[in-house]
């Protein structure tokens, strides 16, 4: 199917706003809320041959609103839902800093909040992944400008912030794909992927 069957293609995925509903913030397990068709898309990249993969920039840790311990509950939240649906997430990387806002240590610039390409680097060396053939998905414009930096295919989904950054995204990288959702964008993926077995 792959070019390299010792490689496998991955679809990375932001959180907040294309995985699970933005609330600003979330703090607990109780807040997450899987966005509709989330579990049914994830499945389905799964069947197709993907790593599934979460990066997340998750300042909240920084700024003092939950632990990484609670960081760590609110994911396996997260995971608990997927699973009802038989979907599952191969992988969670997170930023926990921010530069201005951050607490203690976790108040620097770092390699992993994006747009750096810490939390992709980091997946690379963990999994045999096919970058060539990987793509990434979320709803804002330092989302796409991270897979841009790391030669992935983007997509913007306008559910999230999607909306409010799509020109921004449009100006400044024309060769990103626009989807409804994670449903749609998923649609695309898996069409991409259907003509270059033709």
């Amino acid at each position: 199917m792959f070019r390299d069957r010792l490689l496998k293609p991955a679809v990375f995925l932001d959180r907040d706003g294309v995985v699970i509903r933005d609330v600003n913030h979330l703090s607990c397990p109780e807040q997450v809320q899987l966005l509709p068709g989330v579990a049914a898309a994830i499945r389905l990249l799964k069947e197709a041959g993907y790593w599934v993969i979460l990066i997340t920039n998750q300042s909240a840790v920084a700024r003092g609103y939950l632990t990484e311990d609670d960081l760590a509950q609110v994911h396996q939240s997260m995971q608990n839902l997927l699973a009802i649906s038989d979907a599952k997430l191969d992988a969670i990387y997170y930023c926990p800093h921010h530069p201005t806002e951050g607490q203690g240590a976790y108040r620097r610039i770092c390699d992993c909040r994006k747009p750096a390409t810490g939390m992709i680097r980091r997946a690379l060396e963990e999994r045999r992944i096919d970058i060539t053939e990987s793509w990434l998905v979320g709803d804002k414009e330092t989302d796409i400008e991270l897979g841009v930096k790391v030669g992935l295919k983007s997509i913007l989904v306008l559910t999230g912030y999607g909306e409010a950054h799509i020109v921004a995204v449009r100006e400044s990288f024309p060769e990103t794909l626009i989807a409804a959702n994670l449903s749609a964008a998923v649609e695309l993926v898996l069409r991409f992927n259907r003509r270059r077995q033709r």
